[in-house]
């Protein structure tokens, strides 16, 4: 269903780039990505050197991002970088610890501005070190959350903003995001977290040079200068949960201007109409209506629902308009069961989160789970060590020193740090 149709207004879905927003895009990341390019421009050299720098530049680096040493989450391990060095790119992007440790600081309060906006930003630079040939090439949305994840996408805090009003909803493809932008007189495709992906061939034969310059010149139209287009890929090789039976399209989620500001929505639906009328019909919007928050509430809680992810809301108005994540609990059900595992398992008790794993899984692996937490549960109620879960430890709960953590963790979490005796013991070693 398109929002047109059900009287919405397409404005409605567009976020606000804030001044502290655009200070961070024109002006401290163009100082750090001369900080990096300083000393590294190659893979090769961040391998080799980037586990020393940030530590070295620790205090900086935790005064840019709003990181507070308390924490004991340096900003380091928060945020990461890919180099390209024959196009003299450099991407930005906050790491898999980033999700792993900033929900439990202050209820997601550890998600600062600086963290949210390094979502796949893309910076090209002329000369190493000097950050006045930096500039800022492709940008996507800031990171956004589920309900109740962090401050602002609370329950509560939604209903402030939308009561019982529709709002406008997209439907949330199962893909690969990926970002255009010309660079150098050519079309360059990003993911968030890589500048040269397996996507990437794929994701420039869906959406060419000229399809570019068609969405830039419609964005002129209307008083746009188009810096970056930003798609939803759905193509066999993308696919995560959803079975889109061998579809290949991209889903036109938002577009950035020069000044990182968010292209509008009925422009974007412009330019998808345009596209689409030069011939590629490839590239869509996603289905688009209207819902009151309970009545997406109730409906991603429909199992009778299955093979969709979701829908994204558009809650707020001005500078506090947001994307909020809605997934069905069918969706949730298929990323948990992919993903089972002890470590899983374990994380899940010690955040006290198990009720609600255990609920979306479907039925045919529900008892699996169950006997999962049982076998855990023992292990560490009847052992005077954590090193006693270390058993568990299989060739699909993946690298050791994290399954270590995790056993560590869980542990404490039951037991006081006085019950932990003995010395480390060697997890098992399995064959290639």
């Amino acid at each position: 269903m398109n929002v047109n149709q059900v009287g919405g207004r397409m404005q409605s879905t567009t976020t606000v780039t804030t001044d502290e927003e655009k200070d961070y895009l024109h002006n401290k990341f163009r100082h750090l990505v001369a900080k990096i390019t300083s000393k590294m421009t190659t893979r090769d050299d961040k391998k080799k050197m980037w586990r020393y720098l940030k530590k070295e530049w620790n205090d900086e680096l935790n005064e840019m991002m709003g990181v507070d040493a308390a924490w004991g989450v340096p900003a380091g391990q928060l945020f990461s970088f890919d180099l390209d060095a024959r196009r003299k790119l450099v991407l930005l992007n906050y790491t898999q610890s980033a999700h792993n440790v900033l929900h439990e600081l202050g209820e997601g309060a550890g998600w600062t501005a600086a963290l949210r906006l390094m979502r796949g930003l893309v910076f090209a630079y002329e000369r190493p070190g000097d950050p006045d040939g930096v500039r800022m090439v492709s940008r996507s949305f800031r990171k956004f959350f589920n309900t109740d994840e962090v401050p602002d996408s609370t329950w509560s805090s939604l209903i402030e903003d939308a009561g019982d009003k529709p709002v406008v909803v997209r439907a949330k493809e199962d893909g690969a995001m990926l970002q255009y932008f010309m660079h150098n007189g050519k079309l360059c495709a990003t993911t968030r977290g890589r500048i040269e992906t397996q996507y990437v061939n794929c994701a420039l034969g869906m959406f060419s040079i000229d399809d570019f310059n068609n969405a830039k010149h419609r964005a002129s139209q209307h008083g746009i200068d188009l810096m970056t287009v930003v798609v939803e890929l759905v193509h066999p090789i993308s696919k995560v949960h959803v079975d889109y039976a061998g579809e290949e399209s991209a889903y036109l989620l938002a577009g950035y201007d020069h000044g990182g500001n968010e292209v509008p929505a009925d422009v974007l639906e412009y330019i998808a109409l345009k596209i689409g009328e030069g011939g590629n019909t490839r590239i869509r919007m996603p289905d688009t209506t209207k819902m009151t928050l309970n009545e997406i509430k109730n409906e991603m809680n429909d199992r009778s629902i299955v093979n969709r992810e979701g829908w994204v809301a558009f809650v707020g108005d001005g500078p506090k308009r947001r994307r909020i994540k809605f997934k069905y609990v069918t969706h949730i059900g298929d990323m948990v069961k992919s993903k089972l595992s002890y470590k899983y398992v374990m994380n899940c008790l010690r955040k006290e989160r198990a009720n609600r794993m255990l609920d979306t899984l479907p039925e045919e692996i529900r008892e699996v789970a169950y006997n999962m937490v049982a076998r855990v549960e023992k292990i560490a109620s009847e052992s005077s060590s954590y090193q006693a879960l270390y058993i568990l430890h299989n060739e699909n709960e993946g690298g050791r020193e994290y399954f270590r953590q995790v056993c560590r963790d869980y542990y404490r979490w039951c037991n006081p740090p006085a019950t932990h005796k003995g010395k480390p013991i060697p997890l098992p070693v399995y064959a290639a």
